[in-house]
């Protein structure tokens, strides 16, 4: 189920200093990671709708914009959720959820890298410009199977368990 998690830089747990049991920390992060993956499921169904390839390249670069501008201030309040989950009363828990919060701060950053790049989307081809958004959708994927693969690779059993038992980390497994 960790492998599910993704991105940013609270080595330190975030920030967050309250101790809470490993079900409560497992309950926190899925259930804030859900909301983040619901969310991000609407913005790009939603985008499928006004994204017209009769458009001109600017408008669809406008469109892709305001879309990456969405899915970072989702990313932005999952990161706050997951800072705010505390820290897990595990061996090591300060460190695990400084990760976890490591690597939702590191697709955070990915995105924002990735909205500058669609400002810079060249507008005078329709077809270099699909080219490129094409290119970016899938640096963006790349990145964050990075992030959930380094989440991942966590090995606090009772935490794991929490993991594995929580029913909306389970449902995640299978988004």
């Amino acid at each position: 189920m960790l492998a599910a998690c993704g991105g940013g830089d609270a080595s330190d747990g975030g920030g967050a200093e309250e101790t809470v049991t490993a079900a409560e920390y497992a309950s926190d992060v899925c259930g804030a990671l859900d909301a983040w993956v619901t969310a991000s499921r609407d913005r790009a169904g939603s985008l499928t709708g006004v994204l017209n390839p009769t458009d001109t390249p600017e408008n669809r670069r406008d469109v892709l914009a305001g879309y990456i501008d969405g899915v970072i201030e989702d990313t932005e309040a999952l990161l706050d959720d997951v800072q705010g989950a505390g820290v897990p009363d595990v061996q090591g828990g300060k460190e695990i959820a400084g990760q976890i919060a490591d690597a939702f701060d590191s697709v955070k950053t990915e995105l924002e890298q990735t909205r500058d790049d669609v400002d810079a989307l060249p507008t005078d081809d329709p077809a270099a410009f699909t080219a490129a958004a094409t290119q970016l959708g899938t640096s963006i994927q790349t990145s964050l199977t990075a992030v959930g693969t380094s989440v991942g690779g966590i090995s606090e059993p009772e935490l794991n368990q929490a993991f594995a038992v929580e029913p909306t980390c389970s449902a995640l497994g299978g988004a």
